[in-house]
């Protein structure tokens, strides 16, 4: 019966030390797992941070431009106005309006298609082109491979390097200079290579969450 009574408290002992083995295991499991969730949402919310910023800086960028832009488009039919040329006033206009329908419907929006922004460069650069037309030519090409429906970008991203290329480059050159937009892309991202004689092409780095391309 000693013996018998020695083997259960054993027996016993053992079981103990199994559960105790076996609750640090659970422990231990729960800590990783509440560590693994607290590091999932602190990354997920600097990440949303990160987002917001770079929209909140796109969004002042834009809100700058439109401004400034606006004021130019009037003095240019201003211009035409006082040059008696009707028909040049008529015409900036109806492009003007057009822009600035698609500006306004896509104001609120964090991202476009690229379809839609080619849309509202194309109408920019033709209304450069208005006002400068005796100092550039322009072309703009997107390469077949991109596709423009599902393709997801900021809007008007880029116009503020083609506004800088006009108005503090091209606009002062004494010969007729070429204003070229190529979209393509490269291995680090979408690039647009502006104005091939001044050699300096321009890359929009892939930006966090944006809504990617279908296959």
């Amino acid at each position: 019966e000693t013996i018998s009574n020695e083997i259960v408290a054993g027996q016993r002992e053992e079981q103990t030390l199994l559960h105790q083995q076996q609750l640090i295991i659970y422990a231990l499991l729960a800590i990783i797992a509440i560590i693994l969730v607290t590091s999932y949402f602190i990354y997920k919310n600097a990440q949303a941070s990160k987002r917001a910023n770079q929209l909140l800086a796109l969004k002042s960028l834009r809100g700058q431009m439109n401004p400034h832009f606006i004021f130019n488009a009037l003095n240019s039919v201003n211009q035409f106005i006082s040059q008696n040329d009707e028909r040049s006033a008529n015409k900036y206009l109806s492009e003007f309006s057009k822009l600035m329908r698609l500006v306004l419907e896509n104001s609120q929006e964090d991202f476009i298609s690229l379809q839609k922004e080619e849309e509202i460069i194309s109408l920019y650069v033709k209304l450069e082109h208005y006002r400068f037309r005796d100092k550039f030519e322009y072309t703009i090409s997107i390469d077949e491979s991109l596709n423009r429906e599902t393709i997801q970008l900021p809007p008007m991203l880029i116009q503020p390097y083609i506004e800088n290329a006009v108005w503090h480059g091209l606009r002062y050159k004494e010969d007729k200079g070429t204003l070229q937009l190529e979209f393509v892309q490269t291995p680090g991202g979408y690039a647009g290579d502006y104005c091939r004689q001044w050699n300096r092409p321009f890359q929009i780095s892939p930006i966090e969450n944006r809504k990617p391309e279908k296959t």
